[in-house]
């Protein structure tokens, strides 16, 4: 691309003929306020061209090893961030000769001697006969009445939910929300939907506990060989009562 990018110490850089600074309104703060400084030294990034991506991983809190990342998608131009496998990584790199990046693990297996991953291959993480599945989930964003276009002061309740996934291996979805945004988490009854085509009874999920003023849903695999694409799911809601504490 005859782009680089790197991190400051209080912001995110990239030269293009001119340094810039990459806007970052999203985890900026996140990442220079859980960063151990005393450990800055062993932070370090890659790229992963297939997606447009650039990642810095770092130690967070008083992690001493990189245990997660913050990642910046070029060609979207938006920021996210995840936390790395196990307890962590300590390096990566993008060799071109490969088309997935390699990372090395923290835990050496002998005297000098790292596992070296190959990342962005596959659904499972695995090392030799040992197959474990990589936990993958998503959540939507706060879903209310507050501030709908016919804006009311109630709550919302989801009796049923048709889930609509391309998806290998069985599914979880988990309903969470507050009363209000003081208000602790709620989380309800995690309800697991099966691949394939089911019976009726699993062709949609239902709930005795989603009523929630704001409200959000949950979709996690975590299955070896599980994988999804998601289509348009569907939730079943109507107004319930106005309380605003619990």
């Amino acid at each position: 691309m005859g782009i680089y990018y790197w991190v400051g110490v209080d912001r995110f850089f990239m030269f293009n003929g001119v340094v810039r600074e990459i806007p970052n309104n999203f985890n900026v703060n996140f990442f220079f306020d859980n960063l151990n400084f005393s450990q800055r030294q062993k932070v370090f990034a890659y790229k992963v061209p297939r997606f447009g991506e650039i990642w810095w991983c770092f130690p967070r809190g008083s992690a001493t090893e990189c245990n997660h990342a913050v990642i910046y998608n070029w060609r979207e131009n938006f920021w996210f961030d995840t936390p790395l496998p196990e307890t962590g990584r300590t390096d990566g790199i993008f060799a071109k000769v490969y088309n997935k990046p390699f990372m090395a693990g923290v835990q050496p297996t002998s005297v000098d001697a790292f596992i070296l991953w190959q990342h962005e291959t596959g659904t499972d993480a695995i090392n030799g006969s040992s197959v474990q599945p990589i936990r993958s989930y998503f959540e939507t964003g706060d879903i209310t009445l507050i501030n709908a276009e016919q804006a009311a002061d109630k709550s919302l309740r989801v009796e049923r939910v048709e889930p609509d996934f391309v998806q290998a291996g069985d599914m979880t979805m988990t309903v969470k929300g507050e009363a209000n945004v003081k208000a602790p988490t709620i989380n309800s009854v995690t309800k697991t939907f099966p691949a394939g085509t089911q019976s009726a009874d699993q062709q949609t999920v239902t709930l005795k506990d989603g009523v929630r003023r704001i409200m959000r849903f949950n979709f996690e695999s975590n299955t070896s060989g599980g994988n999804y694409e998601s289509g348009e799911c569907i939730g079943h809601l109507e107004p319930n009562d106005g309380r605003i504490t619990q």
